[in-house]
């Protein structure tokens, strides 16, 4: 029964290695100027919705004051997770937190994403 357990991780984990391979290969690739230019514009973009859900403009964004309906529709599908998770924990959050949090939301849409480009290819 080992083995057998110890067989289905090792394979799992060949085709984890595989996969990621994959999608290393066929992501399109482009330079360290340009991956620059998109950071900062993303971080505009933070900012941006930062500023908008800080509603007394104290700096930080809480699970009470916070401007969720001045946002976009997408934006606010986008971070509805966060949000809950906000109020489950009753917290605030500076830029520089609420940035990390969304960079994560970003990095698991962009997976998604280079998954359904995957199965078109």
């Amino acid at each position: 029964m080992y083995s057998i357990d110890q067989q289905l991780k090792n394979k799992k984990v060949e085709l984890r290695e595989a996969y990621e391979k994959e999608l290393r290969e066929k992501t399109p690739k482009c330079s360290e100027k340009s991956q620059r230019i998109v950071k900062e514009l993303m971080k505009k973009s933070l900012k941006n919705v930062f500023e908008m859900l800080d509603s007394d403009k104290n700096g930080l964004v809480d699970y009470e004051n916070q401007n969720m309906r001045q946002l976009p529709k997408h934006v606010q599908e986008a971070l509805s997770d966060w949000f809950e998770k906000m109020k489950d924990l009753k917290s605030q959050q500076n830029f520089e937190q609420f940035y990390q949090s969304a960079i994560k939301i970003l990095k698991v849409f962009i997976l998604i994403l280079n998954l359904e480009f995957l199965e078109l290819n």
